[in-house]
């Protein structure tokens, strides 16, 4: 599994010698039966927590218009555990209680921004209104697919294995590869499937890769997954829709099956299984067609595609949300940045489909069938994929050499390292 980038990854500004990004490292790991009791007892703590200061914290405000600081709740659960009442949070490492309140903490934060921007609208479900808002903080289950904990310190890997505070012997571990520098923290989770994983967030100084001559236009699409401005044609696996037969009969196995029964349950884990699968197999094929990309170009240009307005339309949501069109983007970006590429995202409205590449002329009369067309002012053949990528690595050459309008805020990075 890929180690991937976090949302905060610059420690240091263009011009520093150390280039030091926050790395993770995801790997399984095997805890034995007491293992997984302890694991068990520090995913409940935190959920209680989590749902025990968001219930404060609403009603805090709902009776008294008073608002609870991050601060306030990290004093008041450590008097919680000094009580006879809540004795058994001290079972469980404290400041893994205090990552879940921070968690808490940020999804306010995420809440408020987005009540400011006008975002928290309300939810309809079924014509009706639920009377919560949208990115309004909600309770964790227990029955959730799955479940994390978040030690904050104090973790080591000896031996490659993986000593946790709490913990009186280390865990067994899977590691593929060498950690690449400071652990900063580690989160253990559940899968839905039982599986269990750490990943280990790393401060790491990542090497500049060496240069290359090469640039590239991606034209992201659902026939071909990725149509590159060279020529190439990335296949679309389509892994969702060749399992989908194996999966409409595992799910009428489970309509089979007693409701609450251990049959019923057995079969339901085999469609979770089947899910991973076709998620594991998907995430493998875009990380080594996105890391071979970067390492074969300086300059990489894709699309700022629209993809939630795109899986509007029912025909197609389904197979664009397989082709994964933002994680594609995403694992574009944060290599770049790593190793020193170039990246721009092109305006979303640009014309990359209807304009010429020979002559320039746009074609407003271009439909979405139109997979080839013939230029009305040159005479040009010319493929709609391909002829798209090509204009995206024009414009995207040109925002990167300051003759193009910016569209992201991220793409000053790009710049400089273009």
């Amino acid at each position: 599994m890929e180690a991937e980038d976090t949302d905060r990854t610059d420690c240091l500004g263009p011009g520093d010698e150390a280039r030091l990004f926050h790395r993770a490292y995801k790997f399984r790991i095997y805890p034995n039966a007491e293992q997984r009791v302890l694991l068990a007892k520090h995913f409940g703590c935190c959920r209680f927590v989590y749902n025990y200061f968001l219930e404060t914290r609403e009603k805090a405000y709902k009776e008294r218009k008073e608002r609870i600081s991050l601060f306030e709740t990290h004093h008041m659960v450590a008097e919680m555990r000094k009580t006879e009442q809540y004795s058994w949070l001290k079972e469980i490492y404290g400041h893994s209680l205090q990552s879940a309140l921070r968690n808490l903490d940020s999804a306010y934060q995420k809440f408020f921004k987005a009540r400011r921007e006008g975002k928290a609208v309300p939810i309809i479900r079924n014509g009706k209104p639920t009377g919560r808002l949208m990115y309004e903080p909600r309770f964790k289950s227990k029955r959730d697919n799955a479940q994390s904990v978040t030690f904050p310190d104090k973790v080591k890997v000896v031996d490659g294995q993986l000593k946790l505070p709490k913990f009186r012997t280390a865990i067994k571990m899977k590691m593929h590869s060498p950690l690449g520098g400071r652990i900063c923290h580690a989160t253990v989770s559940r899968s839905v499937t039982g599986k269990y994983y750490v990943s280990i967030l790393c401060e790491e100084d990542i090497p500049l890769a060496q240069k290359v001559s090469g640039q590239i236009g991606i034209d992201l699409g659902i026939k071909d997954m990725a149509v590159c401005s060279t020529g190439e044609r990335v296949a679309n696996p389509k892994f969702l829709e060749r399992g989908e037969r194996h999966l409409k009969y595992l799910q009428r196995q489970v309509s089979k099956k007693k409701k609450r029964g251990m049959n019923r349950r057995r079969a339901r884990m085999k469609v979770s299984r089947h899910h991973e699968k076709v998620a594991s197999r998907r995430k493998d094929y875009i990380h080594k067609f996105t890391i071979r990309t970067v390492r074969e170009n300086q300059t990489v240009c894709v699309e700022d595609l629209n993809v939630k307005g795109m899986q509007s339309n029912h025909h197609l949501a389904k197979s664009i949300g397989s082709v994964a069109f933002a994680e594609i983007a995403r694992q574009l970006e944060y290599k770049c940045r790593w190793y020193g590429r170039g990246f721009v995202k092109v305006p979303r409205f640009y014309p990359s489909s209807k304009t010429c590449n020979h002559c320039g002329y746009v074609n407003h009369a271009l439909t979405l069938g139109d997979r080839e067309w013939i230029c009305p002012n040159c005479g040009k053949e010319i493929d709609r994929d391909l002829n798209a990528a090509k204009n995206i690595e024009v414009k995207g050459i040109e925002i990167l050499s300051g003759c193009g309008a910016q569209s992201d805020v991220k793409q000053k990075g790009g710049e400089a390292a273009a």
